[in-house]
């Protein structure tokens, strides 16, 4: 049979690192690769990854390959497939004080070949790091209307603004499950807007939406809590530091109108009773 011919292709080939992330919900770097593989194909094997580092690299970066848990090496890939390898060579939270700031190469060596034991280099990716104190930024959010009824849906909208002296870019958004929640009751949450691969200039603010969150048909009915949100982005597209919004932000779900008024004739009807 033929070797198989896979194309390997990075999603960013340079990602940022954070010394000081006391302003975030979380922070990581992680470099994204996809396979394709053509029709007619040879099955194709992954049975390894390698770093190397280039000169000047600090260990005390904390650099790992990583083949994630979508595939286990040794597998058959067969021709005509696309694999998406998340985090394949990733570090997480900040980086450590004694790292100078600038920027890191390393390479990536995809291991494998035409069966479980083949041990050539598919594939060398290079990448960089750039190391950088931090992320400042102000991102505040609105939740429009503050009151709703049952089947009714609030929007959750983000203002981003980009203290920094450089551009920012924003990869994506996230919240943190429960999402809304009022005990062991959630609001169902969905993201909307756009914060796909958008640049903001130094100085400059973005807003858009974040999330709707809608009451069911038969929600409890009480004060709803928003846990955790905001936008993940940095220097880079691709970046992965989640940036928080300000927190205690609340929903709350109230009986329709009509519920309203048969609750108030009950009422007025018990009192009349009282009376007699």
């Amino acid at each position: 049979l033929a070797q198989a011919s896979p194309t390997f292709g990075a999603s960013a080939s340079t990602l940022s690192a954070l010394k000081n992330t006391g302003n975030m919900f979380g922070s990581g770097t992680g470099y994204d690769v996809t396979l394709n593989t053509d029709a007619g194909d040879a099955d194709l094997f992954i049975n390894g990854l390698n770093l190397n580092f280039g000169g000047g690299w600090d260990p005390n970066l904390d650099m790992f390959a990583d083949i994630g848990s979508g595939y286990t090496f040794g597998t058959a890939i067969t021709g005509g497939s696309t694999l998406f390898f998340n985090d394949i060579a990733n570090r997480f939270g900040s980086v450590d004080s004694s790292v100078a700031t600038g920027f890191y190469d390393f390479s990536l060596e995809i291991i494998g070949g035409g069966d479980a034991s083949a041990s050539g280099i598919l594939e060398t990716l290079n990448f960089q790091l750039e190391v950088v104190d931090d992320l400042i930024y102000e991102l505040g959010v609105t939740v429009t209307p503050e009151v709703i009824n049952r089947g009714e849906s609030a929007t959750a909208r983000m203002d981003l603004f980009n203290v920094n002296s450089r551009d920012m870019v924003t990869t994506s958004w996230f919240y943190a499950v429960p999402g809304f929640a009022n005990g062991a009751e959630i609001l169902e949450g969905t993201f909307v807007g756009d914060w796909f691969g958008k640049t903001i200039a130094s100085g400059a603010g973005r807003s858009d939406d974040h999330t709707t969150w809608t009451a069911s048909a038969t929600q409890v009915l009480g004060t709803y809590t928003g846990n955790r949100m905001g936008i993940i982005g940095g220097y880079y597209n691709g970046d992965q530091h989640y940036m928080e919004a300000a927190p205690d932000q609340f929903i709350e779900v109230v009986p329709e109108p009509a519920s309203m008024i048969a609750l108030g004739l009950g009422a007025a009807a018990l009192l009349r009773r009282r009376k007699k």
